[in-house]
């Protein structure tokens, strides 16, 4: 048990009466909790500190640093206090109260890097545990995308794009091709293609136009080049591979990373199917971080020749292996069907729009017999495996057929290598492990997987998901109970399954008539997961109800293991969740919130909806046909599927119907912090494009949904946290905070504020309208702060802009010539980094684009800083030289004062030459 825990008080008596009053306070590191003024909870040395008042005062603030004063009477339910921190820790504590005698409290607390941890425990009872986790605060890495889901990234700093070309193309040329055009050895033609080599009579270089598009047998050695550079910087590199062709692999990896927002992509190009990547892929050793796949086809992997000697039977297993501390991937249009997925010790993956389907072996592991495969976990495979992963997020994808061939012999006894592999309990949709948290899945398809569609290891926010026809949809894992070592807890994130839809359940025996996974039948559990909240969730048709030879082929029950099928939860028979869900034509349990007749609900099955989606008569699509129909869905179908089955049976789903006001309203019985749960919304939806968002003063975090709204007014003192994605603002109001972390940017057109201090803690902003009205900026690590041509940013008197470090861009880009200005009427305060300080200037940030040759176009604007407040400049740590802090076009004005902290130093202005320097003494 962790020393930062401490046990609630043994023998505390329950409150008398049906009223109690809590009382939530801290002095920045200890969290304090008394109940009608006894101290029940002490949680010390949480990890929160600095800060504003996270915990909103209801009542005096008695000095705390933050407070909540709450009062409430038996039968509410959960009440959550929530905090997000700005010294990079977040904070969450629950209360659950169903009557006065019976209480449960928990907090929780975890940094920006790993959970810390949560403390947890019953009024009046004799049992307390850590949950390190909490809530997972959905800490997901995501990039912008155009409006047909690509990537829509800007290039960094020295661009290159590559093209390889299929073979044989009309406009792929070979190493022999390019030497003889060029006079050049053909050995010299992969580090002159790294150096830029001209095609002779164009404006063109070999490799850098589809036009001039390379031979699939350059990858290696080109791809080579690039990342034989200095392996300490990151490089912004696109490498093209041309529809239609089949490339071997990817080229040579070599520990090479990207920028947070200008990664390395690889991705397609021109007309035809997806390229082919024809070898596995796995990253072992060295991280890369800042990594773009997309709209590559690595589904079609050649199996070796059967080698019984060798351990793995001459198979090869992953279709991608990563096993290394790698961060930062976008998996973005992929077709990664065939093989399974590893991700081991990695975080901030994200996959989206992938095709994850028929992941299977096709011989066993000794090569010549299937005989224990179905009660072995030594051919187990799933679509995706993660083992020691955080922020591991999935939007839209499919994962069907995992872990089986529909085709097995069920009488084969013993099965050869000759036979399809057989379903086996061990082999899932997806597969998440007990170690890692911050795991999310929205609008998936998980379906027809050997044993679970996805069991969720670690706990899981999944919201608006299709399972269909998996043996058991989903188990929720994770060792708790409350008589079970709380140390085994780590990692666990307290779960929210919202809206997901559940349909079917599929049963064969395996091989030899061994049925390995009865026990699975039917069954949506929770097992030991730490508070599984479930709310407004569909489970129909154990059989398809129209189908009279599959509804005789399912029996009604599962005697014995029928107690494992739960519509709530499984072991954890004390969660105090509510619970709401639909149940009908499941088994043999009775019809739970349904409101259409027998006649009505038979008729809401997905056979049905995809025979209209298809044209065709009903009846027409058995359940294999709709499983087929699942592996190519359009992706944006998956939300109008799920929306069918919730609006036809009366959950609260909100339905799009055009550009709207939406107001934060956190749901008290669940976490009540995350963007991307329309739970926490007043119209039943999250965000669209065009619509006006109202914060209303709350403490969301934004997460990693990209987003154009037309306004965002935070209220009163609001508090918003960016992870990942693009969100673009027309107008900014109220008061507040925003952080914008990591691969995280905000586009900004206009800004009317009573007060909002805006931190970029690796972030990017973009200024693209005139910001004037109290607006605090502070820009730390690798961010970027860019006016653009015809914007303009005024620090105004009493804000400050304060730039930390000597990583950052603080300045302008873009392209036109326009005027782009920096007026600073509040303070300016630098603090040095190790060895400089981030100059405002102008950068290269991609802003201007590529040109027709593919390579960046020139930045072209006119900077402009007007001085007027104070300056204050932090030299700690730096050796006496002269360093500069502003460059620009145009350099106007004066400082009203100077100071200078950490050493001594002058500060000179040079209008004629537009700087501001400091000597450092």
């Amino acid at each position: 048990m962790s020393d930062r825990f401490k046990e609630f008080q043994p023998g505390l008596e329950s409150p008398a009466g049906d009223e109690a009053t809590l009382r939530i306070e801290s002095n920045g590191s200890d969290v304090v909790v008394t109940l009608n003024g006894t101290e029940i909870f002490n949680l010390a040395d949480t990890g929160l500190t600095g800060g504003k008042p996270g915990f909103r005062a209801y009542g005096d603030d008695s000095g705390s640093q933050f407070m909540q004063i709450i009062t409430f009477t038996g039968g509410e339910h959960l009440m959550a206090i929530r905090s997000i921190i700005p010294s990079d820790t977040q904070a969450s504590l629950g209360v659950q109260m169903g009557s006065a005698s019976a209480i449960t409290i928990s907090v929780a607390a975890w940094g920006r890097g790993a959970p810390r941890h949560m403390g947890h425990g019953l009024l009046g009872g004799d049992a307390s545990l850590p949950l390190p986790a909490g809530f997972g605060p959905g800490n997901h890495h995501m990039l912008a995308t155009d409006a047909n889901g690509r990537v829509d990234i800007r290039p960094g700093p020295n661009h290159r794009s590559i093209y390889f070309g299929k073979a044989g193309g009309a406009t792929t040329h070979t190493r022999a091709q390019i030497a003889a055009a060029t006079g050049i050895a053909d050995s010299q033609v992969p580090a002159q293609i790294r150096i830029g080599l001209p095609v002779s009579g164009t404006k063109h270089f070999w490799g850098q136009h589809p036009d001039y598009a390379l031979e699939p047998g350059l990858v290696w050695n080109v791809t080579e080049q690039f990342f034989a550079l200095e392996t300490t910087q990151p490089i912004s590199i696109w490498f093209h591979f041309e529809r239609g062709g089949t490339f071997a692999s990817l080229g040579k990896w070599a520990g090479k990373s990207g920028y947070l927002r200008h990664p390395i992509v690889y991705k397609a190009y021109g007309s035809g199917p997806l390229p082919v990547i024809s070898r596995p892929l796995a990253f072992i050793g060295a991280p890369e971080n800042n990594i773009v796949l997309e709209e590559l086809d690595n589904g079609q992997i050649a199996e070796p020749p059967i080698n019984p000697d060798d351990e793995n039977g001459g198979r090869i297993k992953e279709g991608f292996l990563f096993n290394q501390p790698s961060r930062n991937w976008l998996i973005n249009l992929c077709d990664l069907s065939g093989k399974e997925r590893a991700f081991q010790g990695v975080s901030r993956f994200t996959l989206t729009r992938n095709r994850i389907n028929d992941s299977r072996y096709l011989r066993p592991r000794d090569g010549i017999t299937w005989a224990t495969a179905a009660l072995s976990r030594d051919d187990r495979i799933m679509g995706f495996y993660a083992y020691d992963a955080d922020g591991f997020a999935l939007f839209r994808n499919t994962v069907v057929e995992a872990g089986f061939h529909r085709d097995f012999d069920p009488d084969a006894n013993p099965p050869t290598a000759e036979d399809p592999l057989s379903p086996s309990q061990f082999n899932h949709g997806g597969y998440i492990k007990e170690v890692g948290s911050d795991h999310t899945a929205i609008e998936n398809v998980f379906a027809f997987n050997s044993s679970h569609g996805v069991k969720w290891g670690s706990g899981v926010f999944q919201v608006h998901n299709l399972y269909f026809e998996n043996p058991a949809h989903y188990l929720i894992l994770g060792p708790y109970t409350y008589n079970q070592d709380p140390a085994k807890n780590a990692g666990m994130n307290i779960s929210v399954c919202y809206q997901n839809v559940m349909l079917g359940t599929r049963w064969p025996p395996a091989f030899g008539g061994i049925d390995s996974i009865a026990y699975f039948r039917g069954q949506i559990g929770t097992g030991g997961a730490a508070y599984p909240w479930q709310w407004e969730q569909v489970l129909l048709h154990a059989a398809n109800p129209n189908d009279p030879a599959e509804v005789e082929a399912k029996p009604d029950s599962f005697a014995e293991y029928s107690e494992a099928v739960s519509t709530t939860h499984g072991e954890n028979a004390d969660t105090p969740w509510p619970i709401r869900n639909f149940v009908g034509n499941w088994l043999e349990y009775e019809d739970v919130n349904i409101t259409l007749d027998q006649a009505g609900l038979n008729d809401l099955t997905l056979h049905h909806w995809v025979d209209d989606e298809l044209g065709q008569p009903r009846g027409s699509s058995d359940t294999l046909n709709v499983v087929d129909y699942l592996k190519a869905v359009d992706f944006d179908t998956i939300p109008q599927i799920v929306a069918h089955f919730l609006t036809t049976l009366g959950a609260d789903y909100g339905v799009y119907s055009g550009a709207d006001t939406l107001t934060f309203t956190p749901e008290p019985r669940s976490e009540g912090w995350r963007w991307d749960g329309p739970y926490n919304w007043s119209l039943g939806r999250v965000p669209q494009g065009g619509d006006s968002v109202a914060l209303n003063g709350a403490d969301p975090v934004a997460g990693w949904q990209n987003i154009h709204l037309a306004a965002l007014d935070l209220g009163a003192n609001a508090n918003l946290i960016r992870f990942g994605g693009r969100m673009v603002l027309d107008a900014l109001s109220g008061s507040g905070t925003i952080t914008v972390r990591d691969s995280a940017e905000i586009y900004l057109g206009a800004v009317s504020s009573s007060g909002i201090a805006m931190t970029l803690e690796d972030g990017g902003l973009l200024l693209t309208g005139s910001v004037a009205d109290n607006l605090s900026l502070t820009c730390e690590g690798l961010c970027e702060a860019i006016i653009q041509p015809g914007a303009a940013l005024t620090i105004a008197p009493g804000q400050t802009l304060t730039i930390d470090g000597d990583a950052g861009k603080v300045g302008f880009d873009g392209a036109g010539g326009g005027t782009a200005t920096l007026t600073l009427a509040g303070s300016l305060q630098f603090v040095a980094g190790p060895t400089a300080f981030s100059v405002i200037r102008e950068w290269d940030t991609g802003l201007p684009g590529l040109d027709a040759y593919n390579r960046p176009v020139p930045r072209s604007v006119a900077s402009t800083v007007v001085l007027g407040g104070d300056l204050i400049v932090d030299v700690t740590g730096l050796a006496p030289n002269v360093y500069t802090l502003i460059a620009a076009d145009s350099l106007s004005g004066d400082f009203a004062s100077t100071q200078v902290t950490g050493g001594t130093g002058t500060v000179s202005i040079d209008r004629a030459a537009g700087a501001v320097t400091i000597k450092v003494d």
